[in-house]
């Protein structure tokens, strides 16, 4: 017949006096059942298609509880290892010193089909008979998995720019020009503006040499005509009030005879701008840049 015994084996700092060195607690006393929970940690969740759904985890940590009591005379022949008895009160001093140490025990159970696993005292509860002097007690147990942040070694990386260098580097960034425009941005317009976007009717009714597709081709259908060119602005500080991305004009237009014509007309200038808080035309990027 296999004999049953349950350990509980810890290490602790060796002091003077004390053989407290790599201890093996072995129960006096068995209990009369031992009962494992094993808790799942699954949650519900609610979704649209499925409706409610169990999300499956890992179980949660085992815990069990040991029901039983520390004798005081070891003769009895229920007693455990009566070669080696100690006393009730040497049990408590090694089962609360688990506790005020947060030290973890290595639970044995000899003759039981049951592995050895690694445990954390949860609760000890004790109380004092008036029959005897024995102690009765309940010790619940819970599995202890090792767990730690993984270390790294710190490699020192090169700087790209030091010394004189970083000066150098944000001097050029902050001298790079800004390429893009935004509404409100302050600019300078050097270059010819018209009165929408697609290069329509401009605002100056005296002819000006230009080179403008959408206006040549104005002309050349009988929209516009060569005296509504557009304008020129050279160092003309304005405000960007308006942009326009992307989109295209259907022009109607009668040519002689009655004919009807039709023609759609490209952004190529999608820059509004305002001069003394007065809309003033529409400009192409290349005419603009930032003020300063």
């Amino acid at each position: 017949m296999s004999e049953y015994d349950i350990y509980l084996t810890f290490n602790t700092p060796e002091r003077q006096g004390d053989n407290y060195e790599g201890v093996s607690l072995r129960l006096p006393v068995l209990p009369e059942q031992l009962q494992f929970v094993r808790s799942g940690d699954n949650f519900s969740s609610s979704t649209v298609k499925h409706g409610e759904v169990n999300v499956l985890r890992k179980p949660k940590l085992i815990t069990f509880q040991i029901d039983s009591f520390f004798p005081r005379k070891g003769e009895r022949g229920y007693v455990r290892g009566r070669e080696a008895f100690y006393s009730p009160d040497y049990y408590m001093t090694m089962l609360t010193w688990l506790q005020d140490n947060k030290v973890p025990a290595k639970a044995v159970f000899s003759g039981f089909d049951i592995e050895a696993m690694y445990v954390s005292v949860e609760n000890f509860t004790f109380s004092y008979g008036y029959a005897d002097d024995d102690i009765s007690y309940s010790l619940s147990l819970k599995e202890y998995r090792p767990y730690g942040a993984n270390s790294r070694r710190l490699v020192a990386l090169k700087p790209l720019f030091s010394g004189d260098n970083v000066t150098a580097y944000n001097a050029v960034r902050e001298a790079r020009p800004k390429t893009s425009f935004s509404i409100g941005d302050r600019v300078i317009v050097n270059g010819l503006y018209y009165r929408d976007a697609y290069g329509g009717v401009a605002f100056l009714p005296t002819p000006i040499d230009f080179m403008c597709q959408n206006y040549k081709t104005a002309v050349s259908k009988g929209i516009a005509s060569v005296r509504n060119a557009p304008a020129q602005l050279l160092e003309q500080e304005a405000v960007i009030i308006g942009i326009k991305r992307n989109g295209r004009q259907l022009i109607k237009s009668s040519l002689p005879g009655g004919v009807q014509n039709k023609t759609e007309l490209d952004v190529l200038y999608p820059y509004q701008i305002a001069v003394d808080q007065k809309a003033l035309g529409w400009v192409a990027k290349s005419s603009l840049r930032h003020a300063l």
